[in-house]
């Protein structure tokens, strides 16, 4: 008997070295606390440089090492999934500061190539990384059959959640809906998330 999987969703993991996460995580902290940010009253939301950055260029603009490793790592991802890594490529990025009790809602982020995010503070029980089966049929199908589930695996389930670590990078398509649970640790989440487009003659 033969199996195989098509229209895969491809999701990959990086580790930040240990030196540039202590950087990027320096860096990170002066910015909050210029800002002050752990001030601010967040209603339960993500505290974020994506509204106020009309940029949106953090790293670029504060972490330039941090923004050539998304870069490096970016063609990487293109060139395992087959799609030509010398492309122009277009990227933003912004800085993320979950404080406890806040979370950012379910959301796609349509019309780029690659996201991701890159976590540089992550306590235990700070929120994780949960991302939805994007064939709505098979999900809406799939409830009919709940009862006769077997232990969770990559065919028969409709979400996934990822756990959040220091240094821990994730890549994936643009519009894969996801969303950030809320944070029941006592101390802040650090992150910092990314969208990039592949231009063509400068142009997207």
């Amino acid at each position: 008997m033969q199996i195989e999987s098509f229209f895969p969703i491809h999701i990959m993991t990086v580790n930040q070295p240990t030196d540039m996460l202590a950087k990027s995580k320096s860096i990170a902290e002066t910015y909050i606390e210029a800002k002050k940010w752990k001030q601010k009253r967040h209603f339960g939301q993500t505290i974020t440089s994506y509204h106020s950055d009309t940029t949106i260029n953090y790293a670029g603009h504060f972490d330039p090492t941090l923004a050539e490793f998304i870069n490096f790592s970016a063609r990487d991802y293109m060139d395992y999934i087959g799609f030509d890594p010398d492309s122009d490529l277009r990227i933003e990025s912004w800085l993320n500061l979950n404080l406890p009790d806040t979370h950012h809602g379910k959301h796609e982020h349509f019309g780029c190539f690659i996201s991701g995010v890159l976590w540089l503070v992550a306590p235990e029980k700070s929120g994780n990384f949960t991302i939805f089966d994007p064939i709505t049929a098979r999900a809406q199908n799939n409830v009919h059959w709940a009862y006769a589930r077997m232990p969770h695996n990559q065919y028969n389930r409709n979400i996934h959640s990822i756990v959040p670590a220091e240094g821990k990078m994730i890549m994936f398509p643009g519009w894969l809906q996801h969303q950030v649970e809320a944070n029941e640790s006592d101390d802040a989440r650090i992150s910092v998330a990314f969208n990039i487009w592949m231009t063509k003659n400068g142009n997207n």
